[in-house]
């Protein structure tokens, strides 16, 4: 505790009250945890990151950002994600990574989202008991039994306090998140639903986005008026015109349109409805507006990167080989392969990428290997057993710019290139790059 104060005192007589977002803290048992902290917020709905951190030898840290934001905030290690809230305030904790609890809280605010987040799951962990005190036979299991009883009723008396009222974004999140949740649950009053979601998708302000419901409301407002309809033509047409008319209303090329649209991209995606994925994807293509959402943004660039495309003229952040951009690079065929030091699938390819180097690399063809990486030590590390070839990182993993400009969702993913940088072959495994070499 000396040492949580001692960073306290630090903390203000480095002036970090000056920034909007300040955050203090020490990891308690850090053995099991990578050193680094990366710091995400959701920003148009989609999490985005802001920074991270180092933690020192004590597993302390301080983060601060000119962010203006009101809204949840998580700090993400490899091994666990903990979860804040801010509105600008300071922030301080010390947290044990062995048993996933906060030791000391520093933040009114934060401690009444920890009571409320408990108060969410608290009803959720009883009904599950309950479940569980039915398979057990009280007259053989006594003892377990009455332990289920006991803590079954523990939980139920429980009474965290809900008073949200000075902390609008709190009052905002929880109430929402009750309203969404006993609709998934419930699917009652269905008519009442709809005009509900659709009025919170209107006309909410970025409390929808910072709190990262927005997904949640859509799902719950399609569902709501979905309800009863089961042809599959029938259910596209209907959620074609109900995304057509969330579009209209909030008009499309706005800050809220634009989260509706990818949010409701990324729907029809994982559901396999193609027809309207294509058709919105259009859409987004012929928005004339600045895109601030990060995910519409890479959705609307993939749309090029199909073959037969010209690939974009990346610009390397450092220069690569004395080259300032990609298409600097002048040969007859480039193989871009886009891999993780912690991708199986990727580490599984690299010998016969390797193998393909060998035979091709003094005949015209230009191999780099981009790491999605987001940690300095583990790409460094990957490399060393290819110290010749075109190398390049932004330690940003899926975050990279290059990666968003390549419009990679996962790896490995490879590239061919010919000399003009058009786009001859897309894979995720070296042999189908091989044919088009032959």
């Amino acid at each position: 505790m000396k040492k949580l104060n001692l960073l306290f005192s630090i903390f203000f007589l480095v002036g970090f009250l000056e920034a909007k977002i300040n955050i203090t803290g020490i990891f308690v048992n850090t053995k099991n945890i990578t050193e680094q902290v990366n710091i995400f917020i959701y920003k148009g709905g989609v999490e985005k990151n802001i920074g991270s951190v180092t933690l020192n030898k004590d597993g302390g840290f301080s983060f601060s950002s000119e962010t203006d934001y009101t809204g949840l905030l998580f700090l993400k290690t490899d091994k666990i994600v903990v979860e804040l809230v801010t509105d600008n305030s300071p922030i301080f904790f010390e947290y044990d990574l062995d048993s996933n609890h906060f030791i000391s809280l520093k933040s009114d605010l934060n401690i009444l989202f920890q009571s409320g987040s408990f108060n969410v799951s608290k009803e959720t962990i009883a009904t599950n008991l309950k479940k569980m005190l039915s398979f057990y036979n009280p007259i053989n299991n006594k003892d377990f039994s009455k332990s289920l009883k006991n803590e079954i009723t523990r939980l139920e008396k429980l009474n965290v306090s809900k008073d949200y009222e000075k902390y609008p974004f709190l009052n905002y999140f929880f109430n929402l998140s009750e309203k969404v949740n006993n609709f998934s649950k419930n699917n009652k009053n269905l008519k009442e639903a709809s005009v509900f979601f659709e009025s919170t998708l209107k006309n909410d302000n970025s409390f929808l986005e910072n709190s990262g419901l927005l997904k949640n409301v859509l799902i719950a407002y399609y569902t709501s008026e979905l309800s009863g309809v089961t042809d599959r033509s029938k259910v596209e047409s209907k959620l074609d015109s109900l995304t057509t008319k969330l579009l209209d209303n909030v008009v499309c090329e706005s800050s809220r349109g634009q989260n509706i649209l990818e949010s409701s991209l990324e729907l029809f995606k994982n559901s396999q409805i193609d027809t309207l994925y294509k058709k919105y994807l259009v859409k987004a293509e012929k928005l004339t507006c600045t895109i601030q959402n990060e995910k519409l943004k890479t959705l609307i660039a993939s749309t090029s990167i199909k073959v037969g495309y010209k690939a974009t003229d990346y610009k390397f952040i450092t220069t690569l080989n004395k080259k300032a951009s990609l298409h600097e690079f002048k040969s007859k065929n480039k193989i871009l392969v886009f891999y993780a030091s912690w991708c199986g699938h990727c580490v599984k390819e690299m010998p016969k990428v390797i193998e393909l180097y060998k035979n091709k690399k003094n005949k015209g063809v230009e191999f780099f290997l981009i790491s999605l990486d987001d940690k300095k030590a583990d790409y460094e590390n990957f490399i060393k057993d290819f110290p010749n070839w075109n190398n390049y990182s932004e330690l940003a993993g899926f975050e990279s710019k290059i990666a968003k400009d390549f419009a990679i969702e996962g790896t490995p993913t490879i590239f061919l290139l010919d000399e003009n940088n058009t786009i001859k072959a897309i894979s995720h495994n070296i042999e189908d790059i091989k044919k088009e070499l032959l």
